[in-house]
């Protein structure tokens, strides 16, 4: 197990014969570690360093944000040639790890190009399709998500994509509710989608979480939040 978790801190490239142990049949390494799914992460990852990463010519490093969500640069609403993408990994992967890998792709692009609409479109199909990642490291693990759709909610003005933001803030706040900045997301979405009453309950339930642990710049701050609701101000 320990030498599992080693491996998962390391740069596993597709020619090294550790790869061997996660592809094509990597249960014995799941198996080890404990984590279903583990396998198919290290390829995918894989996927993504050696095919799509060069194919899309993204810049390494983090991207700066602007604590306001406004895009950094100027907006870049071009797209890459995705089918010849899949085509790339597919030559050498099964149809499931291309799949993956061009929607990754698309997420790490659009995010780049500071595409937020397009970003937003493909992060919710990656969840509608896998779920939440639960192994703790992907752009779907549970924080991530509630991070993903605090900047939905400063970015966007869609409410088609506001409600789909909410959704998975609703199903992530059944798995941890007790959670205040989270339920204070799943409020300020629903408040920019137009629902505001049932946000203002939201935002009540995350002030008392908030009072119940004594946090004192979230009772400050969701004070704030709760009065411009019921003023019917913008909370962005």
């Amino acid at each position: 197990k320990e030498n599992m978790e080693f491996l998962n801190e390391v740069e596993v490239k597709s020619d090294d014969k550790l790869f061997h142990l996660f592809y094509p049949d990597g249960r014995k390494a799941d198996n080890a570690l404990g984590k279903k799914g583990f396998s198919k992460r290290m390829v995918q990852r894989v996927v993504q360093r050696e095919i799509v990463n060069p194919f899309l010519q993204l810049k390494p490093g983090q991207m700066m944000i602007r604590m306001d969500g406004k895009a950094v640069g100027s907006v870049d609403s071009s797209e890459a040639n995705w089918n010849l993408l899949y085509k790339k990994i597919h030559a050498k992967y099964p149809r499931e790890y291309a799949e993956r890998g061009v929607l990754n792709g698309k997420i790490a692009w659009y995010e780049q190009k500071e595409n937020f609409p397009a970003y937003y479109m493909a992060y919710f199909e990656k969840l509608d399709r896998y779920g939440f990642d639960s192994l703790g490291t992907g752009n779907t693990f549970y924080p991530n998500v509630n991070s993903n759709c605090w900047f939905l909610f400063l970015r966007i003005t869609d409410k088609t994509l506001l409600n789909r933001g909410a959704k998975w803030m609703e199903k992530l706040i059944d798995k941890y509710p007790e959670d205040p900045a989270w339920i204070d997301t799943y409020a300020n979405l629903l408040y920019k989608a137009g629902e505001k009453e049932n946000a203002v309950l939201w935002e009540e339930k995350a002030l008392a979480q908030a009072i119940k642990k004594q946090w004192q710049s979230n009772i400050e701050q969701f004070t704030e939040v709760l009065s411009k609701m019921r003023n019917n101000l913008p909370t962005w």
